[in-house]
């Protein structure tokens, strides 16, 4: 049986606009968020082999690591350019360049993997069908050789979290994707969902 936990990253600076680059890395509560998640997935996942990958973004990249540091049993953490959103969604400068794949994974000692300097982003637009599309083939992938370990960690934005969840089974449609929150969708066979949108970090 493989486990797929598709986790929204925790909240950014972006998120409550003490930012305007195009990105930015956790809030001091987002931090908080991803400690809390980290330690509900720990408690789900027990001690299984595990890998998680991440959009390259530094909010993702933020929550994935605090995620990983709690897994005693995870390879660490893989950069995933398909789980990223397109930045045309933004309202960036022209000027604006993500660091490479190479100069991120130089920065974090959880990144595994080799990678390279090529351009990994999109400006474009992208239409829910793309996105979908986008979606439906991370989904076959991640059953594939690539992937090869019982459980899989997601770390990526709403509008990806969401739709590679509905790729894998239509109960997971979401409305909403909490900051951190947890979604786990388990494949044996067929896909069944287990968690939605769960365990949302709060203070109140």
């Amino acid at each position: 049986m493989r486990q797929f936990y598709l986790i929204r990253h925790a909240e950014s600076l972006g998120n409550i606009a003490m930012s305007g680059g195009g990105d930015p890395g956790l809030s001091p509560f987002g931090r908080a968020q991803a400690a809390f998640c980290a330690g509900k997935l720990a408690e789900l996942i027990e001690n299984e082999p595990s890998l998680a990958i991440s959009s390259p973004f530094e909010r993702c990249l933020d929550t994935a690591e605090i995620l990983v540091s709690q897994l005693d049993g995870c390879e660490g953490v893989k950069l995933e350019p398909a789980l990223s959103e397109s930045l045309g969604e933004y309202n960036l400068p022209g000027s604006y360049e993500p660091d490479s794949l190479k100069e991120k994974a130089e920065r974090r000692e959880s990144v595994v993997g080799d990678y390279d300097t090529a351009k990994w982003w999109s400006m474009e637009v992208e239409t829910r069908q793309s996105l979908s599309l986008r979606m439906a083939m991370l989904r076959n992938r991640l059953l594939g050789a690539d992937f090869d370990v019982s459980v899989v960690i997601c770390v990526a934005h709403w509008p990806t979290i969401s739709a590679l969840a509905r790729s894998m089974t239509p109960d997971a449609a979401m409305t909403k994707v909490d900051n951190a929150a947890i979604t786990k969708i388990v494949y044996d066979g067929r896909f069944e969902l287990e968690l939605l949108n769960a365990y949302v970090y709060r203070t109140d």
